[in-house]
């Protein structure tokens, strides 16, 4: 005969008394299932507190999904969530028939009940590793039970009442309570013959089973990021200039693709954790959906993501990925290969360069508002996907932080064109500027302005504006000239320099 450790889960709340452990006790044994069972069964029971809770309880993390569970998740989100803790029976070295008939029985009499799940006595995730924590309190053999205390110094086993009323006789093995499991035969199963096997495993790795709490909050963060991460890609891509030729500022084709990568991936990524939560992804799917997670194939992720949502992605967005995926695996760090000359030929811009049409009039703009659209489009679908991932879970990862520019990314309201929004917010800069120039005098701070302005050269404020509305992070320039002159300022009178830097400062500054 097969035979197991198996969880029995019940919801506390809906036990229909506060005095929830006895009710269990007497669901379990009243249908004498257990009786039938060839050898000795060691039982541990107790409450199943998870760490976090988030308006209901989520068990799913606790729970080997396999063909012997039948915890139904969607209920338990839903339908029917959890009153109060979930409260468990583990059983060790029941035989599977027994098993599984109990728990139809259960079904159709215990209004509480919530479901059977297997015990993986190998399992490395702490969540899994529940119920070594659980009080290992008696066990059943035929209509014996034998309890783990000493009535004389503590009291009578609780359910003694209840156990001699269903018809079982009560033992009690006065030393187990304060034994090891190596020294007691009645505490020793076929899985537990030690202390040593009741101790809490090590986490080797990330398991793909997270409550409802972790995902809502990390996923959120993610989702943040990937849209940054995609915007500052937007920046990037502006300060190329395609006529320039390859050799010219190469860091802004790298980081256009590098941003846009890693965005995506990361986007990509949260999807998948959160249809995993939905579909409740069963044990033999976790191997595959690990390793895209650790993986970094654009391509891999956006098919598995297609195959489980019924969503295709038209050709620009399938041309996006493609540039992505070739950008990571190819070009990333071409220039530390010394492989075959041809190979050399792929380079940031050979790859941003498939983005520009046959006839193109303005290539330099053209490539940019097809980067623009085809990864707005991009963002937008994926966004959309993870949107009614949210919904359907009834979490709120999809909200972002009022100042972020992922906002510019996933708010598209009737603009997809990422370049686009990109140009609108450099000509709101600028009219910026221009209302300055004209209405200085009303700017609120203007009257603490006494000293005068530092000497610039007329000829290249242009030159300066131009890298304040396009290039910010720019280095030089600007930088190099006020920093001189900062220099000399700070030679001649210290106090009065600082002052005047403080002052700079203090116009700029939100209040």
């Amino acid at each position: 005969m097969e035979q197991m450790i198996v969880a029995f889960i019940f919801d506390s709340g809906r036990m229909g008394t506060s005095m929830y452990g006895h009710e269990v006790f007497k669901c379990m044994l009243q249908g004498k299932e257990l009786t039938r069972n060839s050898n000795k069964m060691v039982i541990s029971h107790g409450d199943l507190n998870p760490k976090t809770m988030y308006r209901f309880i989520d068990i799913e993390p606790y729970i080997i999904k396999d063909d012997l569970c039948t915890v139904d998740f969607t209920q338990t989100i839903r339908e029917k969530p959890f009153k109060d803790y979930p409260y468990c029976w583990i059983i060790e070295d029941v035989e599977k028939t027994i098993a599984t008939d109990l728990d139809k029985c259960l079904k159709k009499t215990c209004e509480g009940y919530i479901g059977l799940s297997r015990i993986d006595i190998n399992s490395n995730d702490e969540k899994k590793q529940f119920w070594k924590r659980l009080i290992r309190d008696f066990t059943i053999y035929n209509n014996k039970i034998t309890v783990f205390q000493d009535p004389d110094i503590e009291d009578v086993f609780c359910y003694e009442e209840i156990a001699k009323k269903l018809g079982y006789f009560i033992e009690y093995n006065k030393e187990a309570e304060y034994i090891s499991v190596e020294e007691s035969k009645d505490k020793k199963s076929t899985y537990v013959k030690s202390d040593n096997d009741l101790k809490i495993k090590r986490q080797e790795k990330q398991s793909i089973d997270r409550n409802l709490l972790e995902i809502n909050f990390d996923l959120r963060k993610e989702l943040q990021i990937s849209g940054a991460l995609i915007w500052q890609s937007i920046n990037d891509i502006d300060k190329i200039d395609f006529n320039m030729g390859e050799d010219y500022l190469v860091e802004f084709p790298f980081f256009t693709l590098y941003h846009a990568a890693q965005g995506l991936e990361r986007l990509q990524k949260c999807i998948i954790e959160l249809i995993c939560k939905k579909e409740h992804i069963k044990e033999n799917e976790k191997e595959k959906v690990m390793k895209l997670l650790y993986s970094h194939s654009h391509d891999s992720l956006n098919n598995w993501i297609e195959e489980k949502t019924n969503n295709k992605f038209n050709s620009n967005c399938r041309n996006m990925i493609n540039i992505l995926m070739d950008f990571y695996n190819n070009v990333r760090y071409i220039r530390y290969s010394d492989e075959k000359k041809e190979n050399r030929l792929i380079s940031e811009y050979s790859l941003l360069y498939k983005l520009s049409p046959q006839k193109s009039n303005n290539l330099n703009k053209q490539i940019k508002n097809n980067f623009g659209i085809y990864l707005g489009s991009l963002s937008k679908k994926y966004y959309e996907i993870y949107y009614e991932l949210c919904h359907d879970l009834l979490i709120f990862a999809y909200e972002l932080d009022s100042c972020s520019s992922a906002n510019t990314v996933y708010n598209h309201s009737n603009e997809v064109n990422l370049y686009i929004k990109l140009k609108q917010t450099q000509q709101a800069k600028k009219e910026l500027l221009f209302w300055l120039m004209k209405k200085g005098k009303k700017y609120p701070k203007y009257r603490l302005i006494k000293d005068k302005a530092l000497n610039l050269d007329k000829e290249e404020i242009e030159t300066y504006l131009h890298d304040l509305i396009y290039n910010s992070e720019n280095g030089c320039g600007l930088g190099s000239i006020v920093g001189e002159m900062y220099d000399e300022l700070c030679s001649k009178n210290k106090e009065k320099w600082k002052k005047r830097e403080n002052l700079i400062d203090y116009l700029v500054e939100k209040n």
